[in-house]
């Protein structure tokens, strides 16, 4: 029962983690180590359960205030347009479900193939590690290459990697969250409130993807989730880069589907990691190291496909009861909703991380306008992560 207890608890950690912005589960999972008195009478596999049930649930409810507001969290950012986009074009309940279906069939993938991984992870993990220095250089050069204004999209992918170079270095779980709400959110709702958009009425719900499309997009973005999961220096967010930039002509809807599955695959697979050599390779799995050491494995999953399902319900059920109240807005309303979020990211900023973060905010911001003036891909903002993991793999450690 205590388990039982400890996964709904996780649950609902999940769903607050996931609505609100800027509100990361390595805040919570922190939180959870730094108070080891206050739950020291309870089981530490219900306490490790618990991480995994919100983990698992935030990968998927995060999608909602980045399709419906344009708020990105540190795994999202680069489903903010696509996601608004769908919005816009009043296909914001389209985007809740295939972002479900992408995770429910990660989720599905990656623990009915629990055996198989365990047995080959190690091999894999060592063939990754001496190719991802090549794999990021190319296809940060495919991408690039693809922009109709190249030289644009490659001085804007430097600038963003000089800023992650500058601010990730020792100071990263203070500087994502304003770096990249500046970059992928507030630049956006900025440009949304000079167009003075009106949300049009959500009433596409039906799921136009063919059932090949979703499945082999949920592949990939598996794929593309466990190669990120299992390695150091990289996360989500450069996952859901690497199928974007690999498939550069990729639609809105076939990207989110991927991107939802990168978010659950990259989620679960460090647990694997963790069982098996012992690493850690996100900031849940450092707690739950912390809390169990390399076992539990079996009830980790156990507890993920459970949680897992439940939040797939729930983001179905929230997305879209929150997506017809959106359509419901007139014109005046959607602009103090827009403006009201920015004021929230910029308080939240100001309260988590104080002046250094408005000024981190601030740049980021600038830098995010830059693609939308200037004809490029946001996705070329991803330099903010990518550039940092290439010098990574190249073997340097300090600059």
């Amino acid at each position: 029962m205590e388990i039982v207890l400890f996964v709904g608890i996780g649950i609902l950690l999940g769903i607050v983690a996931g609505l609100v912005p800027g509100l990361h589960i390595n805040t919570i999972a922190a939180f959870f180590l730094a108070s080891g008195n206050l739950f020291s009478a309870f089981s530490p596999i219900a306490l490790a359960s618990c991480l995994v049930a919100m983990a698992i649930v935030y990968s998927i409810l995060s999608f909602i205030p980045s399709i419906l507001l344009g708020a990105p969290d540190s795994e999202n950012v680069l489903s903010v347009l696509p996601g608004h986009r769908m919005l816009l074009d009043g296909e914001a309940m389209e985007a809740i479900k295939i972002t479900a279906v992408g995770g429910g069939i990660a989720l599905l993938v990656v623990i009915g193939l629990s055996g198989i991984i365990l047995e080959w992870l190690p091999g894999l993990m060592n063939l990754l590690k001496d190719k991802m220095f090549y794999l990021l250089l190319f296809v940060s050069c495919v991408g690039i290459a693809f922009e109709r204004n190249k030289f644009w999209a490659a001085v804007i992918f430097a600038i963003a990697g000089i800023f992650g170079l500058i601010t990730l270095n020792g100071f990263e779980n203070e500087v994502v969250f304003p770096a990249l709400a500046g970059m992928f959110g507030i630049s956006n709702l900025l440009f949304s409130l000079n167009e003075n958009i009106r949300i049009p009425e959500q009433i596409k719900s039906k799921i136009t993807l063919g059932k090949m499309e979703l499945i082999k997009n949920s592949l990939l973005g598996t794929i593309a989730g466990a190669v990120v999961g299992v390695l150091p220096g990289i996360g989500g967010a450069q996952a859901t880069f690497l199928v974007q930039q690999l498939n550069p002509k990729q639609g809105a809807k076939e990207f989110l589907v991927a991107h939802a599955a990168v978010n659950v695959s990259n989620t679960l697979f460090p647990l694997f990691v963790l069982a098996t050599i012992g690493r850690t390779r996100s900031g849940i799995a450092v707690a739950i190291k912390e809390l169990i050491g390399q076992g539990g494995l079996w009830v980790l999953l156990g507890t993920a496909l459970i949680a897992g399902i439940i939040g797939i319900v729930l983001h179905l059920k929230i997305g879209i009861y929150l997506a017809q109240k959106l359509g419901d807005l007139k014109k005046e309303s959607y602009r103090n909703l827009v403006l009201g979020v920015i004021l929230f990211i910029v308080g939240s900023v100001f309260a988590l991380n104080g002046l250094g973060g408005l000024l981190v905010l601030l740049t980021g911001t600038l830098i995010g306008i830059l693609p939308i003036i200037l004809g490029v891909r946001r996705a070329e903002c991803m330099g903010y992560f990518v550039i940092p993991a290439i010098v990574y793999y190249a073997g340097i450690t300090y600059l």
